[in-house]
């Protein structure tokens, strides 16, 4: 019994790791998106290895640029969202890994503005690691 179990288990995580169709064998066709949109390219969903399709995403909102959602692997990676300092636009977000190498957590990254410094957190000294992300001070002002 548990052989069987155990070789459900892994032909589940094999065929999830590998099955790039879409659930349900479900095809789609290609999309067209108005003059107005962007194609955003299919994903998969972290959860349940499936495949959605292609999608239409409005190309700007007022002023700014819009990007492409993504989808992080919840389990290894946390998704990281910034705006520009200069002009308040979102920027693209990213997929980081949850911890370093030296398995301290990750943190997003900080961008400052023209009239900011960039500050790093201070580093634990039990653990050596940063336990807050970076921080941006006014140009002249000590970091702390």
């Amino acid at each position: 019994m548990r052989s069987y179990l155990l070789l459900c288990m892994v032909s589940l995580v094999a065929g999830k790791a590998t099955n790039r169709a879409p659930c349900g064998g479900l095809t789609f066709p290609p999309l067209s998106c108005g003059a107005d949109e962007q194609l955003c390219p299919e994903y998969m969903d972290p959860w349940i290895g499936c495949m959605y399709s292609e999608f239409c995403y409005p190309k700007s909102d007022g002023a700014c640029a819009q990007h492409c959602p993504i989808t992080c692997d919840w389990y290894m990676e946390k998704k990281c969202h910034a705006d520009d300092p200069i002009t308040g636009c979102p920027m693209p977000d990213m997929c980081i890994s949850r911890n370093t190498a030296d398995g301290c957590p990750n943190h997003c990254p900080v961008y400052c503005g023209p009239e900011e410094t960039l500050c790093q957190d201070w580093v634990d000294p039990t653990s050596g690691c940063r336990l807050n992300p970076d921080y941006c001070m006014p140009n002249g002002t000590p970091c702390f």
